[in-house]
């Protein structure tokens, strides 16, 4: 229950417009700029998290990608690199989650905009498989938390009149995911069971929060069948 308590939050708190118009902030008075700031994001987190910093400001949050596609499939449309034109700001992941977003700037041909790297302050687990790291660090109460902060922080340097309601709004935001994860620590203590495995290697950040260690993943990367000894090791483990 607790974890689809999390998931909901961080990932459909606040839902990205299906038709990709902005969410759009109110007014912050008469000496805001005319123009509102305009950041988009890449992972549909990072909306919730941007949009809840930005709650009750100018700044208007735009979803590159539409709601219903995941990132592990994207693929770009012409649609989706002409909202990279018009903005101000986007927020990713940088780390290898969104790595199409690069291509898609250079092809808007937006070279003012600004990135903000969601894990640029991040400490990161290990991939299960290979030697990359593991990218799925929105999926943590922890760092949603670090994340959102920075988002502000970021957010707060290029408007500055609004940097003390984006931190704010940030810790505001934070009393609510710590509530979530108070609650789901408690009915975690008394857990026989803290050995586990996944399917997916996106659980690892939310998993050690809770002292679950993860023993074995499946899926060897994103949507990619096991082979047959690795299936018989996962057996043997289990």
């Amino acid at each position: 229950k607790w974890l689809v308590m999390v998931l909901v939050l961080i990932a459909c708190g606040s839902k990205p417009q299906e038709d990709g118009k902005p969410q759009t902030g109110s007014s912050a008075g008469s000496g805001t700029p005319a123009a509102p700031l305009r950041v988009g994001v890449t992972l549909h987190p990072y909306f919730s998290w941007t949009a809840s910093a930005a709650a009750g400001t100018d700044i208007e949050v735009v979803a590159v990608l539409p709601g219903e596609v995941d990132a592990g499939n994207y693929q770009p449309s012409p649609d989706d690199i002409a909202k990279l034109a018009k903005l101000d700001a986007i927020v990713g992941n940088g780390i290898g989650h969104d790595d199409f977003i690069r291509d898609m700037i250079k092809a808007s041909g937006n070279t003012r905009i600004v990135v903000i790297e969601a894990n640029a302050d991040t400490p990161l687990l290990p991939s299960a498989h290979g030697d990359g790291k593991n990218s799925h660090t929105f999926i943590s109460f922890t760092n949603a938390i670090q994340q959102t902060r920075l988002i502000a922080a970021k957010l707060g340097t290029l408007r500055p009149a609004h940097a003390a309601k984006l931190k704010a709004n940030a810790s505001a935001y934070a009393d609510k995911l710590r509530a979530i994860q108070a609650g789901a620590a408690k009915s975690l203590a008394g857990a026989k069971i803290k050995r586990v495995v996944t399917v997916h290697d996106g659980y690892g950040y939310l998993l050690q929060e809770f002292g679950i260690d993860i023993a074995a993943v499946v899926e060897p990367a994103h949507g990619l069948v096991p082979s047959a000894a690795e299936l018989r090791d996962v057996v043997d483990l289990l």
